[in-house]
């Protein structure tokens, strides 16, 4: 045992939840409202929306047929022996979507669609592998 042993034990330094101004303003409130009123608030509190622009339901059955199109045109441009498959097959859905008539800015619209096509990609591969699984418990049931 060292010379200090004796002591008392460590106390843990715990960071609060909350900022000095949160915790004054939730003072404020239990001592206005009280800490029942405060904690049936809480509880029935909408849960924090996520930031930015609020998703359209649409837009994901539009990414995941976007990005199978633009999968199978990348092919069609590979088996052609195409050094750039994505960068053709979106130029391809630039003109299909009327992108010049709408006097669309190319470089944002080719932005804008590779990572909406990486995106659709990414939930495919989650799709595929969700299906897979349900096969396989679908196929332990019986």
């Amino acid at each position: 045992m060292g010379k200090y042993s004796e002591t008392s034990p460590k106390e843990e330094i715990v960071e609060p939840l909350l900022s000095d101004r949160d915790q004054r303003s939730l003072a404020r409130m239990v001592r206005d409202y009280g800490v029942e009123e405060i904690i049936a608030a809480a509880k029935v509190a909408p849960p924090p929306q996520r930031r930015g622009r609020p998703l359209n339901p649409r837009s994901r059955y539009e990414r995941l047929h976007e990005t199978d199109w633009i999968e199978e045109v990348m092919e069609e441009n590979r088996q052609r022996g195409s050094r750039a498959p994505l960068l053709e097959a979106l130029l391809l859905l630039y003109e299909y979507k009327g992108g010049e008539e709408a006097k669309r800015d190319i470089l944002k619209f080719l932005s804008t669609s590779k990572r909406r096509f990486k995106q659709g990609r990414q939930e495919l591969r989650e799709l595929g592998a969700a299906m897979q699984r349900w096969k396989k418990k679908k196929g332990k049931e019986k």
